[in-house]
């Protein structure tokens, strides 16, 4: 059988082909096994400068050990995709760590050896449906002093957090010290759930502070301490009301000394509330003005930032019915109103706040003042009153005015400051009972030793659970669920200020938010004109209902007397007016979701109906003219007489 020239060249050049391709593919994987392309749309297998930074200049080498089931994560399609990413970011640290990490991926079968190694390790394993199954899905670092840091498991609901989860790991195997961080704080810093109190079990200790204890060593401070002691590194305030002069002098010569301090001030702490016999409730403001003023800033009194436009939605009830709206005193800023040019919230993407102050600037101290978290310029001030008296929340929309300014809600303080104690340190008799003895007392500083270094946070209520993370039991351990940079920006902060940034680019890309910007500026202009348009009608019913109150009683006391025809035709007219006023406030309520309902069936009909309508009109088209041009051709090479058909 005869073969043709051609089919043998085309049969060769297929071979050669498939040849060529299986080298390639064979070189690749020998060759350019560092070499990648990120084209995910969040850069998942791209590891950020902070990781690189810390996994590039580790002084010793780590070891990592990936613990996975593999005969059973196929058998887990829930998992198995975020399984192969993990293993592939974790060789993406081996590859980039310019041999300073070591990677192990092992398959802990049951009852072998290495199932053993990994359960004392810490692993933990997740109990399947079938008999005697444990999916085993966890990492265990090393150094080479023996130090152990361990990811028990890969819960699936930090996924976001997995390349903080990491580094974190390897950074705390890598640190031959932690700064200590004291924590004075006039408020519990353990989170109290009644239920559980009730139930008999411990409080447990805001997730803040807990997982401030896996960086740093935290130490609390009495709150009569006179002297901060010299191993602190930095100092977290918390609250600070109602202190001793030696308390205040002993910060105030820290921040002399060290120059590196956190303070959350607040002039209206609600975890701090509480009522007096009367009922009326206990001023809960910090009184920390005269150390702040040091330091070139001021909390103003009985001043809360409210601001409708991101006003956190909130559920009341009114008439025995259900009301939800954008409540102004909790508020949720995104990435726009954050400065982007500073660490500690340049990579942040929200921050939530309840009833947080405005810090004012005081000319002529000579710092470099810096906001780092400002309001928007609809924002309104309003009293603590206003808040705390107030029954009904409402209240506030129905006189909510913008002020057109930004207020200062975080700032950043460096420079030489002065001391607040300008006479020096307070009288003996102002230690007696205290802690320390003037006679122990250091050196007074009139000013700061060098720059100092101050983050100012007009609000306390930000670093409690339920305003930014969400808290889950799984295998006997607390997972955090950041939903707002709450814990990122006292992180940031501290990461900053102890003079470490390694972590900062790495941790804040947890959290991605896209509003729907269009949607919430609807939603506040219609909840603007709702409360408005609800408050007049509202007063025309109670004036109406009090008119027709009015002459029902009048028929009702005096039975002698009978109503005119007039009366009596103002007394319906009353009654058909009480109805129409009725209607219209339905109507009002009613329409408050009637233009976001218009512009939710507008893109369906964009995304569903238009786009297709518009491909299938631009196929028509182009048939149409794809005809008419085959048409034209024909008829140019058809001599004249014939006929042309269609």
């Amino acid at each position: 059988m005869l073969v043709s020239k051609e089919k043998l060249l085309g049969g060769t050049g297929l071979l050669l082909a498939v040849a060529l391709f299986l080298t390639v593919n064979v070189l690749t994987n020998t060759t350019l096994t560092s070499a990648r392309l990120d084209f995910t749309e969040d850069g998942l297998y791209t590891l950020s400068d902070g990781t690189l930074d810390v996994i590039t200049g580790l002084d010793e080498p780590i070891t990592l050990r990936f613990y996975l089931s593999r005969h059973l994560v196929n058998e887990l399609p829930g998992l198995s995709g975020y399984a192969n990413r993990v293993e592939e970011l974790l060789r993406e640290y081996e590859i980039r760590s310019q041999g300073n990490l070591r990677l192990l991926v092992l398959d802990p079968e049951p009852f072998s050896e290495e199932e053993d190694r990994a359960v004392g390790y810490g692993i933990r394993g997740l109990a399947l449906a079938q008999a005697d199954e444990v999916f085993y899905f966890g990492l265990v670092g090393t150094n080479t002093v023996g130090e152990q840091k361990v990811v028990a498991y890969f819960n699936q609901v930090r996924e976001r957090f997995l390349e903080y989860d990491v580094t974190r790991l390897i950074q705390q195997l890598s640190q031959t010290s932690r700064p200590t961080v004291g924590v004075l704080s006039t408020i519990p810093i353990q989170s109290v759930n009644a239920d559980k109190v009730r139930s008999g079990a411990m409080p447990q200790p805001l997730t803040l502070i807990d997982q401030m204890r896996e960086t740093f060593n935290v130490e609390a401070l009495d709150l009569t301490v006179t002297d901060i002691p010299e191993h602190i590194d930095l100092l977290m305030l918390i609250h600070p009301r109602r202190l001793g002069e030696p308390t205040m002098y002993a910060i105030d010569q820290f921040a002399m000394r060290n120059g590196r301090v956190v303070a959350f001030v607040d002039p209206y702490a609600e975890a701090d509330a509480r009522q007096t016999a009367s009922g009326i409730p206990a001023v809960t403001a910090s009184d920390f003005n005269r150390v702040l003023a040091s330091w070139g800033v001021r909390l103003a009194e009985d001043t809360v930032v409210t601001d409708l436009q991101f006003g956190t939605r909130v559920q009341t009830q009114q008439d025995g019915k259900a009301v939800v709206f954008d409540y102004p005193v909790w508020v949720t800023y995104p990435a726009d109103l954050l400065n982007p040019f500073d660490v500690i919230t340049g990579n942040l993407d929200n921050l939530t706040f309840a009833s947080v102050g405005q810090l004012e600037v005081i000319e002529g101290s000579g710092l470099t003042v810096e906001p780092l978290v400002r309001s928007t310029t609809a924002a309104d001030r309003v009293t603590v009153e206003q808040i705390s008296f107030t029954a009904d929340p409402q209240e506030l929309l129905r006189h909510y005015e913008g002020e057109g300014e930004q207020f200062a809600l975080v700032v950043r303080i460096t420079g030489r400051a002065k001391s607040a104690f300008t006479e020096g340190a307070p009288a003996a008799e102002d230690f007696i009972g205290q802690d320390v003895q003037p006679a122990t007392q250091r050196t007074h500083l009139e000013a700061s030793q060098g720059d100092i270094n101050v983050v100012v946070v007009a609000d306390t209520d930000m670093l409690q659970d339920r305003y930014w993370v969400r808290v889950q039991d799984f295998l006997g351990s607390r997972i955090a669920l950041p939903f707002a940079g709450n814990g990122s920006l006292v992180f940031n902060a501290l990461d900053n200020l102890g003079g470490s940034n390694a972590l900062i680019s790495v941790r804040s890309r947890g959290s991605f938010s896209r509003p729907f910007e269009r949607v919430t500026e609807i939603r506040r202009d219609a909840e603007l004109e709702y409360r408005e348009k609800e408050q007049e009608l509202i007063t025309r019913l109670e004036q109406t209902e009090h008119e027709l109150l009015a002459l029902e009683n009048q028929k009702q006391g005096d039975e002698a007397l009978i109503l005119s025809d007039a009366q009596q035709q103002r007394l319906n007219d009353f009654r058909d007016q009480r109805i129409q006023i009725r209607t219209e406030l339905r109507d009002v309520r009613h329409d408050l979701r009637k233009d976001i309902e218009t512009l939710e069936a507008w893109l369906k009909f964009v995304n569903i109906g238009l786009i297709p309508l518009l491909i299938g009109i631009g196929g028509v088209l182009i048939a149409i003219l794809k005809r008419y041009r085959r048409k034209a051709a024909i008829a140019a090479t058809t001599p004249p007489g014939l006929e042309i058909q269609a």
